[in-house]
């Protein structure tokens, strides 16, 4: 394996620690804070994922996709908060 590859896979691996210390930072707060085992930060990643999946292979705009991604993450969160 050349450098280039090592550079490749350390790329990726510090992307994917980014984005999984986002959701960590989430689900901390809801134990810290709110003494509640809320796992909506784990379903609205998913569910924004695939919300911005279906677009994109729909053939919206990916900037359009992704907001309403957010929207979809934000309403999940609006759920659990009436539920709870």
């Amino acid at each position: 394996m050349g450098l280039s590859a090592w550079v490749g896979i350390l790329q990726d691996a510090v992307i994917q620690g980014i984005l999984w210390g986002i959701m960590v930072l989430g689900v901390y707060m809801t134990y810290r804070v709110l003494n509640y085992a809320d796992l909506t930060v784990d379903g609205s990643f998913t569910l924004g994922g695939a919300i911005s999946a279906v677009y994109i292979a729909a053939g919206v705009n990916p900037l359009l996709s992704v907001f309403l991604a957010t929207m979809g993450g934000m309403l999940a969160g609006l759920v659990t908060g009436i539920l709870h």
